[in-house]
């Protein structure tokens, strides 16, 4: 008997990712044409046929899974997307369920409903990440009975899921751990004013500093709406303004980026004038100088997850809550210095 034949076989034959196969199977916008024919030229040379097309004989309706994002960048320095993608396929693979990818604009959501969108695609189920709390699709969605999960976002729907860390609790370690080093000025570079996962991580990082009776400066946060280029910016702003910042929490990897190079052009050695913790763990962020320190949240896992659940939800045998806090972790890199040890 022949051995069947995977993604990775396809991958490893086209030297290509197995994310970029997913990619060109789903017909991803990033993908260039060159790599797209050299995938499918092996697919067909292999003979690869995914399950969601060899099992869905079997079925007499074939679940749509759609993973929704709202006005994505993508970006060679943030993994994030492609990680939540593949985390999706996964389970639709296993399941047999066709995967499909819509990246959604906010004039779209004010010309088609939420629920419309999803009919009018033949969508099954939806999982959604990236909303702001502004945006119409998010307060729609907090009372649509359509089966929907959402990722990093608040869920007040009890007819819907959602799955995500406990981004306060996340924000409130990291103040945490850096005032544990001796900082007690501490900056926050924060994502948007209008991003669920910015606010947690915003009150987290308070929470941490009137636990310490360390007072709460609202000129020590700045919002750079997950932007590598606008947190240099504001990054320099803030430490000009401010010299006497011994440590900046950054909501993300990226714009950690651009706090980085913020602070090396004001002459600041890091990590003996400038700490820095950030969020994601994209890369990247291992192989800077000094090495970041970040939080680790396998978004592969949580989006595959997101999908078990939502599958859960279409069919109604769910027993638990629908609203699941995942795992993370701190992963502690050279990015931060102990002061008590440098003073001392």
């Amino acid at each position: 008997m022949n051995k069947k034949i995977t993604i990775k076989n396809v991958a490893k034959a086209a030297d290509v990712s197995v994310a970029t196969v997913s990619h060109v199977l789903n017909n991803y916008p990033d993908i260039s044409e060159k790599t797209k024919r050299k995938v499918n030229q092996v697919v067909e040379r292999l003979g690869y046929s995914p399950n969601i097309a060899a099992r869905s004989l079997v079925y007499k309706k074939q679940k749509t899974i759609a993973l929704i994002l709202n006005e994505i960048d993508i970006s060679k320095k943030v993994s994030l997307p492609a990680e939540v993608s593949l985390g999706v396929f996964d389970f639709c693979d296993e399941i047999a369920a066709q995967y499909v990818f819509y990246a959604t604009t906010l004039k779209e959501q004010k010309e088609k409903s939420f629920k419309q969108f999803c009919q009018e695609h033949n969508i099954t189920g939806a999982i959604v990440q990236g909303l702001k709390i502004t945006d119409p699709y998010y307060e729609e969605i907090q009372s649509t009975d359509f089966p929907t999960v959402l990722i990093d976002l608040e869920n007040k729907n009890p007819k819907i899921g959602s799955i995500g860390i406990d981004n306060r609790a996340a924000g409130m370690e990291i103040t945490d751990f850096l005032i544990d080093n001796g900082h007690q000025q501490i900056g926050m570079i924060n994502g948007s004013k209008y991003a669920s996962v910015s606010l947690q991580r915003q009150l987290g990082y308070q929470d941490a500093l009137i636990e310490h009776d360390i007072a709460v400066k609202e000129d020590f946060i700045e919002f750079a709406d997950f932007s590598e280029s606008l947190a240099y910016e504001k990054a320099k702003q803030l430490l000009s303004s401010h010299p006497e910042i011994t440590a900046i929490f950054s909501a993300s990897d990226l714009m950690a980026l651009g706090v980085i190079k913020a602070a090396k052009e004001l002459g600041r050695i890091l990590p003996r004038d400038l700490s820095i913790f950030a969020f994601d763990n994209i890369a990247v962020s291992e192989f800077l100088s000094p090495s970041l320190s970040t939080v680790e949240q396998n978004m592969r896992g949580v989006a595959y997850r997101a999908a078990k659940l939502l599958d859960d939800i279409i069919d109604r045998n769910h027993e638990n809550s629908w609203n699941i806090k995942s795992d993370y972790e701190l992963v502690i890199r050279n990015s931060v210095i102990n002061r008590f040890k440098t003073i001392n």
